[in-house]
């Protein structure tokens, strides 16, 4: 567990420490040895241009129609920055594009200097040929990716999250069930080979109860998750509960919790990928509850 919150703890610091060093220690790109410094460091930048020129291209979203210009489905602007009599391309946002055209240059971009795919240097190349810019030195080789320093820091904080509800549920989990020999052997006050080969003969008898990675024999209810085995005395069983949990993996996903309580006191948590697997352990365990 201390290990999950050290992660936990250090991408969050490492967002910290790239959002303040993004905010307070930009690479100022005012000549081209500025630029081309920028691009071995691969550094953030803050590039000042007296003004901006709106190119007639957009990037839509993943699945938008082709080509369409309504604004709910435009990813990204175009535009043109100057900086020491070179023109560089600059992919923005409609929300930070409006607040650029808004307002009166001198304009200060900020964001990574990338390379173009294959795709967007094509398209580049073909409007550029439409227009006069034999005047212009347009770097065709980079473009400006604009974003702020706070992106970076939400998205850190985001992976963080992500980490922490996803791996927290299994590492709880797995912690419990590491303890279940120790439980066995207090619960029977024998040796720890004589449950191992009554479980080894248990598990050999026909008619076995399996769903997902639980098993219920005649003597025991065992557990075989991701190379963990435990194993829990059938008759300490005294009851069984089943709920469902919510936290952020992926996507926002749903948890299927089935916890198992015994007589000498452990209160056992499991995952379930399908309800349809808790509903058929339950119905299971408590008709052998009733008996």
């Amino acid at each position: 567990m201390g290990f999950i919150c050290l992660i936990f703890i250090a991408l969050i610091g490492v967002g910290i420490i790239s959002y303040n060093n993004k905010t307070n220690n930009p690479t100022v790109v005012k000549t081209i040895t500025d630029f081309n410094n920028a691009i071995k460091n691969n550094s953030y930048v803050n590039i000042n241009s007296d003004d901006i020129y709106t190119l007639d291209i957009i990037e839509n979203k993943g699945r938008s129609p082709s080509g369409s210009t309504d604004r709910k489905y435009i990813s990204h602007y175009f535009i043109l920055i100057e900086f020491d009599e070179k023109f560089l391309i600059s992919k923005i946002s409609p929300d930070d594009y409006d607040k650029l055209s808004s307002t009166k240059g001198p304009y200060t971009l900020k964001g990574q200097l990338h390379t173009f795919n294959d795709d967007d240097l094509i398209v580049i190349k073909e409007y550029l040929t439409t227009i006069d810019v034999s005047d212009y030195n347009i770097d065709l080789s980079f473009y400006l990716s604009y974003y702020s320093p706070s992106a970076d820091l939400w998205g850190y904080l985001f992976i963080a999250f992500i980490f922490f509800s996803g791996i927290l549920p299994i590492t709880v989990f797995s912690m419990n069930k590491n303890n279940s020999l120790k439980d066995l052997i207090k619960y029977y006050n024998c040796d720890e080979h004589i449950i191992l080969k009554e479980i080894d003969e248990d598990l050999k008898a026909p008619n076995l109860f399996i769903e997902e990675y639980l098993i219920i024999t005649e003597n025991y209810i065992i557990i075989n998750y991701r190379s963990i085995i435990s194993a829990f005395p059938l008759k300490a069983l005294i009851s069984v509960e089943t709920t469902t949990k919510f936290g952020f993996t992926t996507f926002f996903k749903r948890f299927n919790y089935l916890a198992l309580t015994f007589s000498y006191g452990k209160h056992y948590p499991m995952i379930f990928k399908k309800q349809s697997s808790i509903t058929k352990i339950e119905k299971y365990l408590s008709s052998i509850l009733m008996k």
